[in-house]
């Protein structure tokens, strides 16, 4: 009973994460937009769970698995997500740090900055030079 509250607790306390560090994420013209999106793909999980308990009637335990690797799969890609505090909100869609696919976050800044070309700004530079 405790692992069940446990889990529910976590449901909810990712679920108000969510809204939170979706707002950090992307900037003020683009933020309406994300911000349904997430209310969008929080509804859908809601609507497929009511089927996910049907498919106990292959395995018993096969609701109980597919429910503890997704959250597995979650936790371990929140790793890739970039680090928000004490920085700017981004105002454009310009001012958006320059990412890359697949970096690791504990590759170091010198690797990183040798993929780059000179001629990119980085998007504190772009805050810093910006009339607000």
């Amino acid at each position: 009973m405790f692992l069940v509250l446990l889990g529910k607790f976590g449901v909810l306390a990712g679920n108000g994460l969510v809204y939170t560090y979706t707002g950090e994420l992307f900037p003020t013209v683009i933020r309406n937009t994300a911000m349904s999106s997430c209310a969008m793909f929080s509804r859908v999980g809601s609507s497929v769970s009511p089927y996910l308990l049907e498919m106990a009637g292959f395995n018993e335990l096969l609701p109980w698995i597919i429910v503890g690797v997704l959250s597995l799969l979650s936790i371990f890609l929140c790793i890739f997500l970039p680090e928000t505090f004490r920085q700017p909100l981004p105002d454009t869609i310009e001012q958006m740090p320059v990412t890359q696919w697949f970096a690791w976050p504990w590759a170091s800044e010198a690797a990183l900055k040798r993929k780059f070309t000179k001629k990119q700004s980085t998007s504190l530079e772009l805050i810093c030079t910006t009339r607000l």
